[in-house]
């Protein structure tokens, strides 16, 4: 990235991207276990509830803490010791 793009907002969006997915999906679980639910939509409910505690809590955190983060550490690493030209400027 070029220094004029490279903000502090741009920097960080996969962070509070990662943090408003899981603070959703809090919100959802709260929402699921406090409120009523009427007894034909309990099977959607569970379904929507699997999903959620399986895919997006578990992404953002598996990409913060797995192989994700590690690869994109070394992706950086790579373009950092090769010279500048347009097709690593990406």
């Amino acid at each position: 990235m070029n220094d004029d793009t490279d903000s502090i907002f741009n920097r960080r969006f996969l962070a509070y991207f990662a943090i408003g997915l899981c603070l959703a999906a809090f919100g959802y679980v709260v929402a699921i276990t406090f409120v009523t639910i009427p007894k034909e939509n309990a099977r959607f409910a569970d379904t929507v509830l699997g999903f959620i505690l399986g895919t997006v809590m578990a992404t953002p955190i598996a990409f913060f803490y797995g192989s994700s983060k590690s690869s994109q550490a070394k992706d950086k690493a790579i373009r950092e010791l090769l010279p500048d030209s347009p097709a690593t400027d990406k």
